[in-house]
């Protein structure tokens, strides 16, 4: 398997985010409002075995919700992360073709931000150990 099938994975499982934002994938032009931002981070990969053939993908998934500042944003965003790391629990294991997805850690909610002068952002951190 491949990176992209790993990343299909994490794909889905941020697809079925239940807080009503729309998601902006990498690549893709921000949509009007509020969203959240799904960006992968590949820490890099390994292969444990002597012989070859097994390989170890390392990285996080940052899932930053981004909102127009205003009044009581920050109560309704921390809201919006509490769900995201709701749908990628420590030690929850994710299954693609060929792979599994182990998420090593239960996921880390940061500090809020401000971005711009215009919008709160904050981020929704998941570290993964893929195997494929």
């Amino acid at each position: 398997m491949t990176e992209r099938a790993l990343e299909t994975a994490l794909r889905a499982r941020a697809s079925a985010q239940t807080t009503g934002l729309p998601v902006r994938w990498p690549g893709d032009d921000a949509p009007v409002g509020d969203h959240i931002e799904f960006r992968p981070v590949r820490y890099g990969r390994s292969d444990p075995t002597i012989a070859g053939g097994k390989i170890e993908s390392r990285g996080a998934l940052n899932l930053q919700i981004v909102m127009q500042r205003g009044t009581g944003v920050a109560a309704r965003a921390n809201g919006h992360a509490d769900t995201l790391a709701a749908l990628f629990p420590f030690p929850e294991r994710i299954s693609f073709p060929g792979g599994c997805i182990l998420i090593t850690k239960p996921a880390d909610i940061r500090e809020g931000f401000l971005n711009r002068d215009t919008h709160w952002c904050v981020p929704v951190i998941v570290d993964y150990l893929a195997s494929y």
